[in-house]
């Protein structure tokens, strides 16, 4: 059975959360990003520089999850297979 390869990537000023998934799984799957919360702060001097930055991000979840088939419906799919979670601060533009 052939793999299939899932990417997704969240930027947030200069946080880059990324998730990719590799999986020989038959039932399809579904990504789900929630970020409830996230403030930009930024301070300027008064020749329109900015001085200072804030970034608060507020409890972000990634979940990477099978979709079943209701219970007795068909096939039950296989172990889950490996994910890979990589968190990189991305350099600034």
């Amino acid at each position: 059975m052939a793999y299939k390869r899932d990417e997704m990537t969240v930027r947030i000023a200069d946080v880059l959360m990324k998730v990719r998934r590799c999986s020989n799984m038959p039932v399809p799957s579904e990504i789900t990003v929630v970020i409830p919360h996230v403030e930009i702060r930024r301070q300027f001097d008064k020749y329109g520089r900015m001085t200072e930055e804030e970034l608060i991000l507020d409890s972000i979840t990634i979940v990477d999850s099978p979709s079943h088939e209701p219970l007795g419906s068909g096939p039950q799919p296989p172990s889950i297979p490996h994910t890979t979670w990589r968190y990189i601060l991305a350099p600034r533009s």
